[in-house]
């Protein structure tokens, strides 16, 4: 429609119009964006007909224009949202695409969440429909559909790609899923597979994620491949290698803690006055498989000089001979200890996981 100028001024006026042209008006997109744009009227959305105000192009204006004003998107959207035409499960994804949208325009943590909730719950109702899908043709054993479905992002692709932003954010809360399925987050998924960071870097973030998603749904590993900003938004990778150490300090730290519980609950079920007690003996033993000085880091012993206390201990399993019985419960207390080492041990990638590595990197000539 070419803007009548005056039209344009009586109506911003408050002129008399006739009804008919009023009601054309008040439906066009191009003369109310205009109106609005002249006079930074929020109010003129009222004005709108019916169809207007729920045209989501016209709406995603509004978000623009007024983008600093947090209250008045959260209004667009719930009335959008109350007036939406959603029959049974048939979702429009241009609604959805304002909710994403308006993520990146409000800062309130209020609406962030109730945003990314209605978003997410979106999310899991086609999760149901995937599963349901997915469960009928197992029941009829149809196995070449399964192979080419796996988790099911097919039906998802199918479902949301006629909206590349809504697909994108579905995408994200997918590839959570995946690494969700597997009780697991992200960053113990990256440190269980590579030693460092350096590693990390050398074989690519986006390469590991594409790789280890292909196990479960090839479909959307090949879409990842060519949207690696999914990846990206997910995974924040300034904060692994900040956070590098720490997370295994923590981690070796939780371990030894888990350790010392054991050998605590050990000494609880067989009386405390086996062997020469137990401060004295987690001593002993940590520093028969060199981790003295990790044990005495955690803080939970509670000497006036730790450090005499220790030297007591390793004297005491050192000259005094132990009895039969209690030469069998430092056993039990060594067994212990190993396998808390062996599970450390085991947080670190094996040689043939680091084979794999480059070979994997040989062949994308990384």
């Amino acid at each position: 429609m070419n803007i009548n100028i005056k039209l344009l001024k009586d109506y911003i006026d408050g002129k008399i119009i006739d009804e008919e042209t009023l009601n054309a008006l008040e439906d066009d997109y191009t003369f109310m964006s205009t109106c609005i744009n002249q006079t930074n009227d929020k109010k003129l959305y009222n004005l709108c007909s019916e169809n207007l105000k729920n045209n989501y192009e016209f709406i995603k204006f509004l978000m623009d224009k007024f983008s600093n004003d947090e209250e008045y998107i959260d209004k667009l959207l719930m009335y959008c949202l109350k007036n939406s035409k959603i029959k049974n499960t048939e979702l429009n994804v241009n609604l959805l695409e304002l909710f994403v949208l308006a993520l990146s325009k409000v800062s309130s943590n209020e609406l962030v969440i109730k945003y990314k909730t209605f978003l997410f719950s979106v999310f899991n109702c086609e999760l149901i429909v995937v599963r349901k899908i997915i469960s009928d043709f197992t029941i009829e054993g149809n196995t070449k559909i399964l192979d080419m479905l796996m988790k099911g992002f097919f039906i998802i692709y199918n479902d949301f790609n006629s909206n590349k932003v809504v697909l994108d954010y579905i995408s994200k809360l997918f590839l959570m899923d995946i690494i969700n399925d597997n009780n697991i987050d992200i960053e113990e998924l990256i440190h269980k597979n590579f030693l460092t960071y350096n590693d990390l870097n050398k074989y690519g973030i986006n390469c590991f994620i594409i790789d280890y998603t292909k196990k479960h749904d090839e479909i959307f590993s090949n879409y990842l491949a060519c949207n690696t900003n999914i990846i990206n938004d997910v995974i924040d990778l300034n904060f692994i290698e900040k956070h590098w150490d720490i997370y295994n300090k923590n981690n070796e730290m939780n371990n030894y803690l888990k350790l010392v519980d054991e050998v605590h609950e050990y000494f609880s079920n067989n009386g405390e006055f086996i062997l020469h007690g137990e401060d004295a003996t987690i001593f002993f033993v940590a520093r028969k498989f060199n981790i003295l000085d990790k044990i005495k880091d955690l803080n939970i012993f509670y000497f006036d000089d730790i450090d005499s206390f220790i030297k007591d201990s390793i004297f005491l399993f050192e000259f005094i001979e132990l009895s039969d019985s209690d030469k069998k419960h430092l056993e039990k207390i060594e067994e212990i200890f190993q396998k808390y080492l062996e599970i450390e041990n085991k947080r670190y990638m094996t040689k043939d996981c680091l084979k794999n590595i480059v070979l994997v990197n040989k062949k994308n000539n990384i």
